[in-house]
C-alpha cells in the first residue's frame, strides 16, 4: 500500500477510477481511466397515463406519489409527443422524464429491448405502475402496456384495474399487487383511489386540477377544435361553418380564430379556413405547436370550441370557457364537469338514452358508431346559442 502511494496516485471523477504515476520524472502520467460499475438510483416508475388527457386528470395526483416515495426518484415513462409538457409542469413531482415512443416500442425490438435495458441498469426500481392499466380491454395497447411492467427490473409491481369480461386474470400474474377499481366512476375519482389505496394518504375528493400559470394575458381570441384523435369523434366541416361563420361576424377583427390539433386535423382545418374565406383572421396552429406551449396559447381563449378530446381537459385545468361537442361514449367517465368552466352540449337523442334507463341502450353509448352519430345530430345553432351566453354577443340565425 505504501508503494502504490509513494509511485501512483488514485482518484475518482464521477464514475471513473483514475490512476497516474509520478515516477517519471516526478511529472504525473494518466496510466488507466476505468469505468467503475455505477449505483443504481433508488426509484419508481409510473407509465402510460393512456392519452394527453387522461395525463391532465392523473398528474394533480403525482404529488402524493412523491410524498409517500421520499427517498425514492420518480421517474414518469411518457409518451414522447407530450413529455416536454411534464418536463416544464411537473417538475417539482416528477425527478426523471423518460420518452417513450409506443409506436417503436411495440414494432421496434431493438429499441424496446436497449430501453428495458438501460432503466433496469440505472434503477433500483422499488415499484411499476401503469397508470392505465384499469383499462386493460385497451386492445393492442394491452401487450406493451404488460410488457413494460414485465420486463422492468422491480421489488413490487401494482397495477389498478377494472374487471372487464376479457379480462384473463393470468395476464395480471406478473403483478404482486392488484386493485380492482368498480366501474362508473369519474376519471378523477378513479386516480384518486389508485393513488390513496398506493400511498395510503387520505386524499380530498374535491383536489384541484388546476394549472398555475405565471403570466395573466387578456382573454381575446377564439380556439378551436374540429375533430379528436378518432374518425367517430368528429363534426361535420358544413356545421362547422354555420357556427363560425356566426361567430366572425359579432366579434371583432382583432378577436382571431385559432385551430388545434394534430397532424390528421390539419386538411379539415385547411378546409374550413378555406370556405370561411377570411384567412386573416384564422390562425392554423393544428400540428404545429408541441404541448407544452398549449397553456399559455388557450390562456388567451375568450371561448374554446371542442369536442371530447385531451384538449378538453387541458381547458378544465386552465379555467378556459369551453363548449364541448360530446356524443356519449365515456358517459360518467369524463362527462359531465361539475363546477366546472366546460360545458357539454349533447344531442337530444343522448338525453331520451340516458333518462330512458334502459341498461342496453346506454351500453351502446361506449360503442364508438352510436356517439359518433351522436356527435354529428348536435344542432349548431345549438351551439349558437351556448356560445352567445359565454360570448355576450347576440348570435341569431340568418
Amino acid at each position: 500500500m505504501n508503494f502504490l502511494s509513494k509511485y501512483f496516485e488514485t482518484k475518482i471523477e464521477k464514475e471513473h477510477l483514475i490512476v497516474t504515476s509520478k515516477i517519471l520524472g516526478g511529472k504525473s502520467v494518466r496510466i488507466g481511466l476505468y469505468h467503475l460499475p455505477r449505483k443504481k438510483i433508488p426509484a419508481v416508475v409510473i407509465y402510460d397515463p393512456g392519452g394527453f388527457g387522461d395525463y391532465i386528470v392523473a398528474r394533480p395526483f403525482f404529488k402524493y406519489l412523491k410524498e409517500y416515495y421520499k427517498n425514492y426518484k420518480i421517474i414518469f415513462l411518457c409518451k414522447d409527443w407530450f413529455s416536454d409538457f411534464s418536463k416544464i409542469y411537473d417538475q417539482n413531482v416528477i425527478d426523471i422524464v423518460i420518452p417513450l415512443n409506443v409506436v417503436e416500442f411495440k414494432s421496434n425490438k431493438a429499441y424496446r429491448k436497449n430501453l428495458i435495458k438501460y432503466i433496469n441498469a440505472t434503477y433500483k426500481i422499488k415499484n411499476v405502475i401503469p397508470l392505465a392499466s384499469f383499462g386493460l380491454g385497451a386492445g393492442g395497447l394491452l401487450k406493451y402496456r404488460l410488457t413494460i411492467a414485465k420486463k422492468l427490473n422491480s421489488k413490487e409491481k401494482t397495477i389498478f384495474y377494472k374487471k372487464h369480461k376479457e379480462t384473463k386474470d393470468r395476464r395480471l400474474n406478473i403483478f404482486n399487487r392488484k386493485i380492482e377499481i368498480e366501474k362508473g366512476l369519474f376519471y378523477t375519482e378513479v386516480y384518486r383511489r389508485m393513488f390513496e389505496y398506493l400511498t395510503k394518504i387520505k386524499i380530498p375528493k374535491d383536489i384541484s386540477v388546476k394549472i398555475p400559470l405565471d403570466c395573466k394575458k387578456e382573454r381575446k381570441h377564439i380556439g378551436v377544435q374540429l375533430r379528436a384523435s378518432t374518425e367517430w369523434k368528429s363534426y361535420p366541416v358544413s356545421k362547422w361553418l354555420v357556427i363560425l361563420k356566426h361567430i366572425l361576424k359579432v366579434t371583432d377583427e382583432d378577436t382571431k380564430l385559432i385551430f388545434l390539433g394534430g397532424r390528421e386535423d390539419c386538411p379539415y382545418v385547411s378546409e374550413v379556413i378555406s370556405k370561411l374565406n377570411c384567412p386573416n383572421r384564422c390562425v392554423d396552429f393544428s400540428n404545429n405547436v408541441v404541448p407544452s406551449t398549449l397553456p399559455l396559447i388557450m390562456s388567451e381563449f375568450k371561448l374554446y370550441l371542442s369536442l371530447d378530446t385531451g384538449n378538453t381537459h387541458l381547458a378544465h385545468a386552465l379555467d378556459c370557457p369551453t363548449l364541448a361537442l360530446f356524443g356519449g361514449h365515456y358517459y360518467k367517465t369524463v362527462f359531465p364537469y361539475e363546477n366546472s368552466s366546460i360545458e357539454y352540449i349533447c344531442s337530444p337523442r343522448f338525453y331520451e338514452i340516458i333518462n330512458g334507463n334502459d341498461e342496453e341502450k346506454i351500453k351502446e353509448l361506449s360503442k364508438g358508431d352510436t356517439c359518433g352519430c351522436l356527435v354529428k345530430d348536435i344542432d349548431p345553432y345549438s351551439v349558437i346559442e351556448l356560445a352567445d351566453k359565454k360570448l355576450n354577443s347576440v348570435l341569431t340565425k340568418n
